[in-house]
């Protein structure tokens, strides 16, 4: 694995049922057949890179669940456990759906802590599993509005959602790696990635700067 998800580049084959030879839908017995989802595979793929980052910090502080194991991304106690041992909040900046009241369709940048990121942090499990078992993450029920509102359903995985979780789990993975002391080869060699970005879709300023996220200027 490369430390600072360097992900440029790369594509998975997600497996899923797309179609059939003669229509849109797949009817029972039709076709199964691979398919390339961008979107999809710069989620599972920035999941990847950050499980093995946080659950080394979490196995080197003792935070494990009831049979032992280092709570990862997708530990429902992850956040209230790492505040607990660290004295400190974990916050994650990611890009989310419109909220209620919005009045625009971006799906704006946005700071999550406490119950918000754990919210999160157990939607964005319940994507991955369902994308790497079935391929597709239609359906997924989904406790937050993050990712889909208002019928807490996502439909769809979309590369602004992805671009905000690979964001935040550099975000979470960065802040544990500082807290482990002596100071882990991960973090003296951390990369952040920064991908080209629109207008659009660019960190707001006081994000993009804020002291506990130090990108690079």
């Amino acid at each position: 694995m490369t430390t600072g998800f360097n992900l440029a580049g790369n594509m998975i084959e997600v497996l899923g049922e797309r179609g059939n030879a003669t229509g849109q839908h797949r009817s029972p017995g039709g076709v199964r057949q691979p398919y390339r989802s961008l979107p999809a595979a710069s989620f599972v793929l920035a999941y990847a890179a950050a499980e093995p980052l946080v659950v080394k910090a979490t196995k080197h502080y003792g935070l494990r669940n009831s049979n032992g194991v280092p709570l990862g991304p997708g530990a429902a106690d992850l956040v209230d456990a790492w505040a607990a041992a660290i004295g400190q909040n974990l916050k994650a900046r990611a890009r989310v759906v419109p909220q209620s009241g919005a009045t625009t369709s971006r799906h704006r940048w946005q700071v999550l802590e406490g119950n918000e990121l754990q919210d999160y942090l157990t939607d964005a499990v319940l994507i991955r599993n369902r994308l790497v078992h079935t391929g597709d993450p239609t359906g997924a029920k989904l406790c937050s509005t993050w990712f889909h509102s208002p019928a807490k359903r996502l439909s769809s995985m979309t590369l602004m959602l992805a671009e905000g979780w690979l964001q935040a789990a550099q975000d979470i993975a960065y802040q544990m790696l500082c807290s482990i002391q002596p100071e882990p080869a991960e973090r003296t060699n951390w990369r952040w990635v920064l991908p080209a970005r629109s207008a659009v879709s660019h960190l707001p300023k006081q994000l993009a700067y804020d002291p506990a996220f130090p990108l690079p200027i």
